[in-house]
This record gives structure tokens, C-alpha cells and sequence, in this order.
């Protein structure tokens, strides 16, 4: 009897109405579905990002401390119902406290976002702790989307469409009828604020760790796929390819790995990721923009 006593007691909580957060910004609560519209679905780009990089995005209103804190409380809401998970490494290690957690989206909140979007819920799982290289590297395409974003809502350009990996990789058949796959870091298509004219953009974030043979075999790896024509068949117009890196010294080095292989200039184009938006906007008209159909992202 009490084993039925309490299992009754347990039932009405599997129908109970869906958890409710407090968004700082509305002085009522609002329902989870609507928090992770606003706050999780946006990032699920970014595969991992910094608390400081999400406060750019989504907490823009009020005093720099206002901004900070309302940030503050909004994440650890999120982690505290396990849809934003943190990693264990952090920037500036432990004494950074708070400001150095490094976000991700937890299997609960693709869950959600999934059934949110109209899918099934799916399985995941939590995955291991990634590398140093592969945080910075993720975290360094994570900052040119924020970036981009701020340059868009400041009407310096207009962003259109973004893709992180592993959604911006190709696949095609390659000439013997063998599988080949391009891996960029991320797709962009930007457009001239008021323009007609949409700039298709593969992005390789170069943190200075690959040698040039390689830097040189990926870009005769686009330009084989560019060859295939298949990206022309789907979508139109075949990207243009942008190496960003992080400092002058390793610009030079990409730039002559560039100049080295046959037509290169024309399909690649080199420069800092401090400062993308001095060679994004532009683009090759003849291989890489198109009459514009999207609307921005923000």
C-alpha cells in the first residue's frame, strides 16, 4: 500500500506543465521552449563559446554590470536544468572563476530543440572532454560569428546564413566514383547592407599548427570540388575560400602556400581574425556571390 501510496503521489509530476526559468528581462516567467528559442537555439552553431562571447549575443541592454549579470544568471540556469553543459577546462584556469567557463549544449538541449523544431527527440550523449587545440580552435571560429553578428546589428553588413562544422562539410563523388568529403569551419553568406548581391564564403580558422603542404592539399581540395560542379548544381554559386589566422607572421606564411599552387589567388584569399570584415564583404562576382533570396539572421 505505500508503495502504491507514493507511486501515486509521483504520477501527476510526469503531466506536469513544462519548467519554468525567470528571463531577466521580463518581470514575468516565461516558458522553457521560450528561453531556449531566444537563448540556446541561436548558439547551437557554436559548438562550444566563453560566457563573455554570449553576453555579446543575447544580453545587449543595460549597464556593462548589468549586462554581466544578467548574463550570469541566465547560464547557470540553463546548466542547473542540464541544458547547457560546462566544460572542466577554463580560460585563465580556475582563478578566472565564473568568467571563464566554457559553454556547450548538453544532450537535454538538443533534446528539447528538436522537439521544439517539430523532430523527434533523438539520443545523445554527453561527449569527452575535448582537447586544448580543439577548444581554442572552436572558440576562435565561436568569435567571428559574434563578430559577424555585431557587425550585422550595427548595419555594417548583413548576415545572411552561418554553418559550423560538421553541417558545413561537403561531400561529393570524387573522379573515380569515390566518396570525398571538404571539412571548412564554418559557411557564411553575407551581404552589402541595401544590396542584391549574397557573398558565399568556406572559412578556415588557421591557428598556425598545420604545415603548409597541408594548408596547400586543402586548397587544391576545393578546388577540386569546385571542379565537380556540385555545389553549383545545389546552391548556385561555389564559395569562395577564406584563411583566417591570428597573426601577420603566420598571414605570410598562408599567403604564400596560397600563391603556390596553380589559380590559387583566385579561389583563396588570406587574412586576420581580428579584423575578417576588411576581406569578407568582398567577394569574386564570377565564382562566389549570387542574386540574394535569404533574409538576415539578426
Amino acid at each position: 500500500r505505500l508503495t502504491q501510496r507514493l507511486a501515486a503521489q509521483r504520477e501527476p509530476l510526469r503531466d506536469a506543465e513544462p519548467v519554468l526559468l525567470v528571463d531577466d528581462r521580463e518581470p514575468e516567467p516565461r516558458h522553457l521552449d521560450a528561453i531556449l528559442e531566444q537563448r540556446v537555439r541561436p548558439d547551437r552553431e557554436l559548438r562550444l563559446a566563453t560566457r563573455q562571447q554570449l553576453e555579446r549575443l543575447h544580453f545587449r541592454e543595460g549597464s556593462t554590470a548589468t549586462q554581466a549579470r544578467r548574463c550570469r544568471r541566465a547560464l547557470q540556469r540553463l546548466v542547473e536544468q542540464r541544458l547547457l553543459g560546462r566544460l572542466e577546462r577554463r580560460i585563465g584556469g580556475v582563478r578566472a572563476g565564473s568568467a571563464g567557463f566554457i559553454y556547450c549544449l548538453a544532450p537535454k538541449g538538443y533534446q528539447v530543440l528538436n522537439l521544439h523544431a517539430g523532430g523527434t527527440k533523438g539520443h545523445y550523449y554527453r561527449r569527452p572532454e575535448p582537447s586544448r587545440h580543439l577548444v581554442e580552435h572552436t572558440l576562435a571560429g565561436s568569435e567571428l560569428y559574434v563578430q559577424l553578428v555585431e557587425a550585422s546589428q550595427q548595419g555594417r553588413l548583413e548576415l545572411l546564413h552561418y554553418q559550423s562544422e560538421p553541417d558545413c562539410w561537403r561531400s561529393y563523388l570524387g573522379s573515380g566514383g569515390q566518396s570525398v568529403i571538404v571539412r571548412p569551419d564554418g559557411l557564411l553568406v553575407l551581404c552589402q547592407p541595401g544590396a542584391d548581391r549574397e557573398h558565399w564564403w568556406f572559412i578556415e580558422v588557421d591557428l598556425g599548427t598545420e604545415a603548409p603542404a597541408t594548408i596547400r592539399h586543402k586548397i587544391r581540395a576545393y578546388q577540386s570540388y569546385a571542379a565537380s560542379g556540385h555545389e553549383q548544381a545545389v546552391e548556385g554559386v561555389f564559395p569562395r575560400v577564406a584563411f583566417l589566422t591570428s597573426s601577420e607572421k603566420r598571414a605570410a606564411v598562408l599567403q604564400r602556400a596560397v600563391n603556390a599552387v596553380p589559380d590559387g589567388q583566385a579561389l583563396c584569399t588570406v587574412d586576420l581574425l581580428d579584423s575578417p570584415l576588411s576581406v569578407l564583404p568582398p567577394a569574386n562576382e564570377q565564382i562566389s556571390t549570387k542574386t540574394r533570396h535569404l533574409n538576415p539572421l539578426t
